[in-house]
């Protein structure tokens, strides 16, 4: 194996000169050197060939260089001939585009936007040329690395025309399939990357051809870049189109875009209209905006969901309210959640209660989560511990005390439930305390009114050993 000289951008200037010999020592590595060189090796060898001089020698060499591209070279290399020889890339432009793609890292964007200022050498139209014809090339293994340079600096119009043999002909793609997944990749890289060609309004026609069944996320990024780019009433009948889908998740975009593009009257009259559910958007919509109005949309938007939406609430209430309007968001949810039963999005929901909207709680509300957590599941223990402390009601001791009395007649005397009942109630005066503790202004009149009902249904021996 041929090793390479020890060549780094920090020692070049002692080891790169336009010497003949230096020259000759660079020509016999690329002649001997096959396979990828280290980063640090790339840039010494930029370093070299990167220079001006009418030396014949360094002129082959050059040419030399982009023989061996896939090896040896760097975008950024190629940035320098644009700014400073730009006729030494267009007689080397064939060797470069056969060589780029097989560069680790390959990502020359700054040099792509760079061909593109300078479109009077043509070499965009032969980047554009070269990428056609490889992506139609059966075979050809670096199709998807070709996809960015197309999309760049293809021509608005010709890109839709050629991108029309790529639009999906059905919603479902059969990836079991190697040649169906292959040409499903390459479709979602260029829908994916739609966003970079610079006419909005002629990429949008041909994106919403996109937006169905698999396809659908790999369109979402140009859906909404070219959207925001567009003035507002000339989105709307792409709007219109989006709600003319019969799947739901096209029709969640839809609304919303809405909420991103227009003003609150417009995007009221979107979700009043819309029969799907849309609580996510309608509960982004308003933490940007919140308002009464807003507020009645989000109610009616909660109370409407249905069993088999659920899974929603499992990212909603992770959604930080304004105060005001946090208590009555949680008691929404809550009732929901309630009367379809459903226990495990409960545990969640108490999780995520700050001791700022149980202050705003009605009593009632209150004290039917504490009756329905306390000693059902541990994640409970730091919520009911908070409404003790923060909940301005005089009765919370009596419920506790109840609660607690009846947790000890009907558990207490069973041998099976013993261990598992004295484990619990350990944890939770843990949890009370701790959080009591944490506090920076301690009530002192809860501390010892605690201690005293503990005291009056408890040895301290019962909830201590276990």
């Amino acid at each position: 194996m041929n090793t390479l000289p020890h060549v780094t951008t920090a020692d070049s200037r002692t080891f790169v000169t336009t010497t003949t010999k230096s020259i000759r020592r660079l020509r016999s590595i690329f002649i001997r050197t096959k396979e990828f060189c280290s980063r640090d090796h790339i840039s010494g060898i930029k370093y070299m060939i990167c220079q001006k001089s009418s030396s014949e020698e360094l002129h082959q060499l050059k040419k030399l260089y982009f023989k061996k591209f896939k090896t040896f070279g760097s975008p950024a290399a190629c940035m320098w001939f644009l700014k400073h020889e730009p006729q030494s890339l267009q007689e080397n432009y064939d060797e470069f585009l056969s060589g780029f793609v097989d560069v680790r890292g390959n990502n020359p964007k700054r040099l792509w936007r760079l061909i593109k200022k300078h479109c009077y050498l043509d070499l965009d139209k032969r980047t554009v040329e070269f990428c056609k014809l490889k992506l139609g090339e059966e075979g050809y293994g670096h199709k998807v690395k070709l996809v960015r340079a197309l999309s760049m600096l293809s021509n608005p119009a010709s890109h839709m025309e050629f991108m029309e043999r790529y639009v999906p002909t059905s919603d479902k793609v059969d990836l079991s399939d190697d040649d169906v997944k292959d040409f499903y990749t390459i479709q979602s890289k260029l829908v994916g990357l739609l966003n970079l060609v610079q006419s909005p309004a002629t990429v949008l026609p041909l994106t919403l051809q996109f937006c169905k069944g698999d396809y659908l996320r790999s369109a979402l990024n140009p859906l909404y870049s070219c959207m925001c780019r567009l003035a507002e009433n000339d989105t709307k009948p792409f709007v219109d189109k989006l709600n003319e889908s019969k799947a739901i998740s096209v029709k969640k975009h839809a609304t919303s875009l809405s909420c991103v593009l227009y003003d609150t009257d417009t995007v009221l009259s979107c979700f009043k209209s819309t029969t799907i559910p849309s609580v996510m958007a309608a509960l982004k919509y308003f933490t940007k905006n919140p308002s009464d109005r807003l507020w009645s949309l989000l109610e009616t938007k909660i109370c409407d969901v249905e069993k088999k939406d659920l899974q929603v609430f499992k990212w909603a209430v992770n959604t930080i309210l304004p105060l005001e309007y946090r208590s009555r968001y949680v008691e929404s949810v809550w009732q929901v959640l309630d009367k379809y039963e459903s226990n495990e999005f409960k545990q969640i929901l108490v999780t995520k209660i700050d001791k700022e909207a149980i202050r705003r709680f009605q009593p009632e509300f209150a004290y039917n989560i504490l009756q329905g957590s306390i000693f059902k599941y541990e994640e409970a223990n730091n919520f009911v511990a908070n409404v003790l402390i923060h909940l301005k009601d005089n009765g919370k001791f009596s419920l506790l005390s109840k609660i607690l009395r009846e947790f000890k007649e009907t558990r207490w005397n069973n041998k099976e439930l013993q261990r598992d009942s004295r484990r619990k109630l350990n944890k939770f005066v843990l949890s009370l305390f701790e959080t009591y503790m944490s506090e920076k202004e301690r009530d002192k009149e809860f501390a010892s009114e605690l201690a005293t009902l503990f005291k009056r249904k408890y040895r301290k021996v019962e909830y201590v050993r276990f």
